[in-house]
């Protein structure tokens, strides 16, 4: 009896443990939004590995995007993936304050925001895919949310980005001409089955071959 005793305290609290640590990393991803008059977007996912994203744009065409090796006490400390950038970026998540430091310039802005678009429990397709041809500099960010649609943001090279918008991803296959700045008039497919992004526009269709980068935290199941 005791040590079955003893077996339940440690599975209880293991399960408490891992528990915590998923939920609470998840709890901060999902797109946040400027309450004042800007129009900044702010994009977050966090992975397997305790790495956090963070992309930020004021115009959906022109993005910084900002890494956090580990979350702590709520405060997203960013820098930026491409050195060449003079902007980082902290965002406390417990107050709603984003802050952008420009180097350059010894200065900051910051920002009160709120959350705009979130999930319970990401897709398995969510998280960042890379060309195969390492050479072309494509990422790929993919997360999904609570009202069944999926955003698939690109880049190749972490300056200029275009986002698209799936109300609902079907047979594992992303596919819009929903471009969120209208000025990017191009069709998309991402086919998670093989991992084939096609883009089409005014003059033709490109494939590109990729492979998955990084995972995203998935909550544990609920206890039995």
């Amino acid at each position: 009896m005791q040590k079955k005793l003893i077996f339940f305290l440690i599975y209880f609290f293991f399960f408490l443990s891992f528990t915590h640590l998923f939920a609470f990393q998840t709890s901060y991803d999902g797109i946040y939004k400027d309450i004042g008059s800007s129009n900044l977007n702010i994009y977050v996912q966090s992975y397997i590995t305790g790495d956090t994203l963070l992309i930020y744009t004021f115009d959906t065409d022109e993005m910084v995007v900002v890494w956090d090796n580990k979350v702590e006490n709520d405060l997203f400390e960013g820098n930026p993936v491409d050195p060449s950038v003079t902007e980082s970026a902290n965002f406390n998540f417990a107050n709603g304050i984003f802050t952008i430091f420009y180097r350059d310039f010894h200065t900051f802005t910051q920002y009160n925001v709120d959350k705009f678009a979130e999930f319970e429990t990401p897709l398995q397709i969510d998280g960042i895919y890379k060309s195969v041809d390492e050479s072309i500099g494509l990422n790929i960010y993919v997360q999904s949310y609570n009202n069944g649609g999926t955003l698939l943001l690109f880049t190749f090279d972490t300056h200029k980005m275009k986002a698209f918008w799936d109300e609902k991803v079907e047979d594992n296959i992303f596919s819009s001409d929903v471009p969120i700045n209208p000025a990017h008039q191009l069709n998309v497919e991402y086919n998670f089955n093989d991992n084939v992004l096609t883009i089409t526009d005014l003059s033709g269709t490109t494939t590109y071959q990729c492979y998955k980068f990084a995972e995203t935290v998935l909550l544990p199941p609920p206890p039995p």
